[in-house]
């Protein structure tokens, strides 16, 4: 069971540095309700009003969380052996390798693409684990 927890949290926690990092692909939908254009998250957090020390602190915060989950959770995948280990770390490269060929292909992330990096994570994970 924690090993499947920490597989959850790390799928997840990638989510959350893509959106810090790579631009939004369309110019329409969820994301640009905050980004206000295709760019990341993180060109736009804190660009205006008074409160811009707080929205970059905010952006800092979440951007050490999710490293910090990914970190502790490929620490708790990699206690159940080298092949574990391993296993974390293709999925790290196989959700890597997504999101590179999201920004060429489409310029960006979409919702979609995260949803797909959590599965790719997840399943990739799981499956170099089993045996």
């Amino acid at each position: 069971a924690a090993l499947l927890g920490a597989v959850f949290c790390a799928s997840r926690a990638g989510t959350v540095l893509v959106m810090l990092r790579v631009p939004y692909a369309r110019s329409s939908g969820l994301v640009s309700t905050f980004t206000g254009s295709d760019s990341s998250l993180a060109e736009n957090v804190g660009t205006t009003g008074p409160t811009q020390g707080t929205a970059v602190a905010e952006h800092r915060l979440a951007f050490t969380v999710s490293l910090l989950t990914i970190a502790l959770s490929i620490a708790l995948i990699s206690t159940f052996g080298l092949r574990a280990a391993v296993a974390a770390i293709l999925g790290i490269l196989a959700g890597g390798g997504l999101v590179v060929l999201a920004n060429r292909r489409l310029g960006g992330y979409t919702g979609d693409v995260l949803g797909a990096l959590i599965v790719i994570v997840e399943t990739t994970v799981v499956l170099g684990i089993a045996r």
